[in-house]
């Protein structure tokens, strides 16, 4: 309730105050809990996100081995002379214990020859799980086409290529 004598209003001893504010700190801590609550989402998105979430496109699979080959079509791209692409790999037999791995790969299709960047080997199949890193990369160029047409890195790279020509 307020008094007014004169032009000047004063709280009298009663206040809304007593009232208001604990509905203040209740929207505010309520506010606070849906910030935290879609922070804790975001970090645990970016947390557990990989490469193994990418839209991954099957090129082929290997006659010999049985492993299947994917590359990642939204991050081809063309920097300079070279084509830099991710290619996930799901072995058909583990290899020392890795079922997958996703490998970040620099082609040069003028020459039609490729070199890996850095590998993530994953125990389980489609780059699921955690993964670990290797991230020395090759010096020298692989040809996969001198190993015949049809082999599976060969495929690889004229599927790859093919976008750019």
């Amino acid at each position: 309730m307020k008094e007014c004598q004169l032009g000047s209003c004063s709280l009298q001893r009663f206040s809304f105050a007593k009232y208001i504010f604990p509905m203040t700190n209740l929207i505010f801590y309520t506010l606070k809990m849906k910030n935290i609550i879609s922070l804790i989402a975001l970090l645990i998105i970016i947390t557990f996100s990989s490469f193994s979430y990418s839209e991954w496109s099957k090129v082929t699979e290997s006659s010999s081995s049985g492993n299947i080959i994917y590359i990642d079509p939204a991050r081809i791209e063309k920097i300079k002379n070279f084509i830099y692409y991710f290619s996930l790999t799901d072995y058909k037999k583990p290899v020392f214990g890795d079922l997958s791995v996703i490998v970040h790969y620099q082609a040069d299709c003028k020459h039609s020859r490729e070199r890996g960047l850095n590998w993530v080997f994953y125990k389980r199949q489609m780059g699921q799980g955690k993964g670990v890193s290797e991230n020395s990369h090759d010096e020298e160029w692989t040809y996969p086409s001198d190993h015949g047409s049809s082999s599976s890195r060969g495929v690889v790279l004229k599927k790859v290529c093919e976008k750019f020509l």
